[in-house]
């Protein structure tokens, strides 16, 4: 189930952001759990994104 939702989630990030999909990491902190997802945009930035594991909310953007 849980590698069924992080897939899921997952294309639901790909087609709101655009890219190549580096990593995904399941983390659980402040009694939270949540995936941190990197990825190669098309115009070559790194973007990382903190994704709510439960909702698919993205919590945080950043893009270098």
């Amino acid at each position: 189930l849980r590698r069924q939702r992080q897939m899921c989630i997952r294309d639901r990030i790909e087609k709101a952001h655009p890219g190549q999909v580096l990593e995904v990491e399941l983390e659980h902190e402040k009694q939270q759990w949540h995936y941190e997802i990197k990825l190669l945009q098309p115009d070559g930035r790194l973007m990382k994104l903190l994704v709510d594991a439960r909702t698919g909310e993205v919590l945080k953007r950043k893009t270098r």
